[in-house]
């Protein structure tokens, strides 16, 4: 299937709240080469992309959110690597104040 009609229907299905619905069309975009589908799929477990697309109930995870934008930073996607770096930020603010997923999170990338 064509990467930019999976991004529309991930895309339609995130307006609905359905995260994980949409990660499947995101993943399958990426793992065609897309970068847009990686960046999608990066934003789909990043913490502070959740907050701020006011996605609540969905479950963030902060290493598949790494992989994925270092993927997308691979295939091409400018604004990856700011993403990449704005949640490792975060995480090492949530480290130091004590936040055990977010040391661990930042132990998996080494």
């Amino acid at each position: 299937m064509n990467p930019a009609v999976l991004l529309a229907r991930g895309e339609a299905l995130l307006r609905h709240a359905d995260v994980a619905a949409a990660q499947s069309f995101f993943r399958v975009a990426a793992e065609q080469g897309s970068a847009a589908g990686a960046m999608a799929l990066a934003a789909s477990f990043d913490p502070i992309a959740l907050k701020e697309a006011g996605i609540r109930g969905a479950r963030a995870n902060s290493g598949e959110a790494l992989a994925w934008y270092r993927r997308a930073a691979e295939l091409g996607e400018a604004s990856a690597e700011a993403r990449h770096q704005r949640l490792i930020d975060h995480l090492r603010r949530a480290a130091a104040g004590g936040d055990p997923a977010a040391r661990e999170a930042l132990d998996e990338q080494r």
